[in-house]
């Protein structure tokens, strides 16, 4: 390899670093979301969201083969990593019909507590809890989990 395409590629790179140190290539990605169920917790990253400038497509309908059985009283108890966000929407769909049905349950916080606490009133079953939320500056992702309600 001669001179030239050794500082074009010593270049190239530098700016490749640049530019994700900036957000511009890569950057910082929405964070978690736990999932507290009856004795297990999961944790999930976002599917589709824009964080920073940058928007990414999860693939919909989301896949969901891990199903959380919630607590004997049905609530649904969910945690994000920092920054919490602004403001979320809740929905809650029955795992035969997801996505094509109405929501059997949903719910919008405009103020978000540290730990979210929601009890629909569903009856027993396998569900999708889709979750939206949304952070200052444009931000915002979905989420997607399965949840059995007893």
């Amino acid at each position: 390899m001669n001179l030239d395409r050794k500082i074009y590629l010593f270049v190239l790179i530098l700016a490749a670093v640049s530019l994700t140190g900036c957000g511009i290539l890569g950057g910082d990605t929405p964070p978690g979301l736990t999932l507290s169920g009856d004795g297990e917790d999961i944790t999930v990253g976002a599917g589709t969201y824009c964080w920073g400038g940058l928007c990414a497509d999860g693939i919909y309908p989301p896949v969901v083969d891990t199903f959380v059985q919630l607590p004997a009283d049905g609530q649904v108890t969910l945690e994000f990593g920092r920054p919490k966000p602004d403001s979320l929407f809740l929905a809650l769909d029955s795992y035969d019909t997801f996505p094509e049905a109405d929501s059997a349950a949903s719910t919008r916080l405009e103020t978000v507590p540290d730990t979210i606490s929601w009890t629909p009133d569903v009856p027993p079953g396998e569900y999708v809890l889709s979750v939206t939320a949304r952070w200052d500056r444009g931000n915002d992702a979905a989420y997607h989990l399965g949840v059995g309600v007893p």
